[in-house]
């Protein structure tokens, strides 16, 4: 795969690009090359909503993982989760707050 953001560096690999089960959807990373970054999505059925983009498709999943594990809500998983938001932010990327909430957490698993 191309390397996005114009990073020398790799953006991302086959790994990181396979979807993350939950309980009900997924949370995918995908490479978006006309805005030459990568989107992180929630799917459920014919349902994609867009939770966060960031150049660096490793930031992505990241973030994916860090929301996941920030279910057992433990103090330091959802510091964890919201630090690496906020790098996404500062880096220029795009964290929705709002489409994470209503990604239906419940329905996810991620709230009690």
């Amino acid at each position: 795969m191309k390397n996005i953001g114009g990073s020398l560096l790799p953006s991302s690999n086959d790994s990181i690009l396979k979807p993350i089960k939950l309980k009900v959807g997924t949370l995918q990373i995908v490479p978006d090359e006309q805005k030459d970054t990568y989107l992180l999505n929630y799917i459920n059925g014919e349902s994609v909503s867009l939770l966060a983009s960031h150049p660096n498709g490793f930031s992505c999943y990241s973030l994916a993982t860090r929301w996941v594990k920030s279910r057992t809500n433990t103090q330091e998983d959802r510091f964890l989760f919201l630090t690496q938001a906020e790098y996404i932010i500062l880096c220029g990327g795009f964290v929705d707050f709002v489409a994470l909430n209503n990604a239906k957490l419940t329905e996810i698993g991620l709230l009690k």
